[in-house]
């Protein structure tokens, strides 16, 4: 490939190089530019030793900014749209601010490791997505010949915090029972901390989905609250097991029977009337947190998730097996049900009373046969 060099009007300096001909014999030449002829020259070569590799020419100066874009639209396509919200909260929030400017070709592994060291502190579930989407975009960028290796790989990365869930004290429970009358929201609460039921599942709860003459919750639809709109997925759950029936505890009976609308409509509504939004349910929270701050007397919060943990705890302290108390919960593996479970502390005394009484059962203490303590001299 000759090449050939001159100047410009504008006095940038030009090298052109030849990459052959077109099926009908024409010549193809591509020109790169610089301030200086070294500059231009460089350029020429980084093109050469990409053709060499076999990567995309086209995408030499491509920025991974830039590339992002198009992993996000191509390899997210078949993603759920929750999921394609979360990669795109972190990439916007995460990795374009602080590496999106960088050519693909350009960045290096001390390039990542800086983005992972700036996550300390974060939440390990951010951390995690933000491992998953920065690999994405470079693994891919393999796969199109864009770059040779993977920049992604072989970081140790921040631990991240985890939010520990907690299941509410008694008190706690018994005052969002006492006061179920004083705000929608408390309708709301006290249907998931005695059902058990995820957020998603009581925004899609509808009046047909509660049979009282068979004294049962029908569970056969989840939403998904994407900001200022909220959709409805019929006979689909976080799930294969989300589907599921869930009794109607007696305590549950007065709120239930309180409650009347159309069979299609929802239980728990937006201010307007309409299907609850992700905004809206913020304000009833905060409604909520707020009226139970002051029945008790002390600051309260938790969050809706914090009910179905509690759910599961009553189901752990009642003595209810794992495998029954999966299903209700509607888990694939007991396991994760164990996650859910907060022992309680009348749970753990009782736990340590009959521990005692079995290991005295187990090895009797006999002062008449038991031989005397010996000690060294």
């Amino acid at each position: 490939m000759p090449t050939k060099k001159k100047g410009r009007a504008d006095g940038r300096c030009q090298i052109r190089i030849d990459l052959g001909f077109t099926p009908d014999g024409k010549r193809v030449r591509k020109s790169f530019y610089g301030r200086t002829r070294k500059e231009a020259q460089e350029k020429a070569d980084e093109f050469r030793r990409a053709l060499k590799k076999g990567l995309n020419v086209d995408a030499q100066y491509m920025t991974v900014f830039e590339w992002a874009q198009q992993w996000f639209e191509i390899y997210t396509a078949s993603a759920s749209q929750i999921t394609r919200d979360l990669y795109r909260t972190v990439l916007n929030a995460q990795i374009i601010p602080k590496i999106g400017g960088l050519r693909m070709r350009e960045v290096k592994h001390a390039d990542i490791a800086k983005l992972y060291n700036s996550l300390e502190g974060y939440s390990k579930s951010l951390i995690q997505k933000v491992a998953i989407v920065t690999n994405g975009i470079f693994r891919t960028a393999i796969e199109n010949g864009i770059i040779v290796r993977n920049p992604a790989l072989g970081h140790k990365k921040p631990e991240g915090t985890v939010g520990e869930r907690r299941a509410l004290t008694k008190l706690e429970s018994e005052t969002v029972i006492k006061n179920w009358r004083s705000h929608p929201s408390f309708i709301w609460a006290m249907i998931m901390m005695l059902t058990g039921l995820r957020p998603s599942e009581m925004v899609a709860l509808q009046y047909r989905d509660i049979d009282t003459t068979n004294g049962n919750i029908h569970i056969r639809r989840s939403a998904q609250l994407l900001n200022n709109k909220t959709t409805v997925n019929d006979n689909k759950g976080k799930t294969p097991r989300a589907q599921r029936d869930i009794p109607i505890f007696p305590r549950l009976q007065p709120v239930l029977s309180a409650l009347q609308g159309a069979p299609t409509e929802h239980v728990y509504k937006g201010i307007k009337g309409g299907i609850l939004t992700k905004s809206s349910l913020r304000t009833g929270w905060e409604h909520f947190c707020k009226i139970m701050s002051d029945a008790l007397g002390t600051e309260f919060y938790c969050t809706p998730d914090d009910l179905r943990h509690t759910f599961a705890t009553i189901l752990f302290d009642a003595g209810v097996d794992l495998k029954t108390a999966g299903k209700m919960m509607g888990h694939t593996d007991a396991q994760i049900t164990m996650l859910y479970t907060h022992l309680s502390k009348n749970k753990e005394n009782e736990s340590h009373d009959a521990l005692k009484k079995h290991m005295e059962e187990l090895f009797p203490l006999d002062p008449h046969s038991d031989p005397p303590y010996y000690r060294y001299k």
